[in-house]
């Protein structure tokens, strides 16, 4: 019994060292493209839980907000992935640009006026660069 407690607790720490790592790698490859990221410590009313996950706040040095979701599988971020465009439907609102790594979900919201519902990259102050740090990632 003494072993199987060991072993489960073992398995809880490291899991939770994982999605540590890949928030902090997410959080490494934008300041790799030169975006100045610093988590915020007031929570977005934006970031709403998606199946029991709440998200990291970032603000960029253009109060420009970065929202990271930390998941266990790639199948739990996709479903989250769904819950949100489901939610985000209802809002009248410019949507963020969606970013997606094996595990987390990201949401960029731009200060910028869009002349449609979702955000080019490149009208954006970071879009492009945060994609080329997703895509440093993969």
């Amino acid at each position: 019994m003494r072993k199987v407690i060991i072993i489960l607790f073992s398995l809880l720490v490291l899991s939770a060292c994982s999605n540590q790592q890949n928030k902090v790698s997410v959080v490494e490859a934008m300041e790799s493209e030169g975006l100045n990221i610093t988590e915020s410590n007031v929570p977005s009313p934006m970031g709403i839980e998606l199946d029991g996950i709440k998200p990291i706040t970032y603000k960029l040095d253009n109060d420009e907000m970065v929202l990271v979701y930390d998941f266990a599988t790639a199948d739990e971020r996709e479903l989250s992935h769904k819950l949100f465009q489901e939610h985000q439907l209802f809002l009248s609102s410019y949507g963020p640009i969606v970013y997606q790594t094996s595990q987390s979900l990201i949401l960029y919201y731009s200060n910028v006026n869009s002349t449609t519902s979702t955000f080019k990259l490149s009208e954006t102050n970071a879009g492009e660069k945060i994609q080329k740090a997703i895509e440093r990632m993969e």
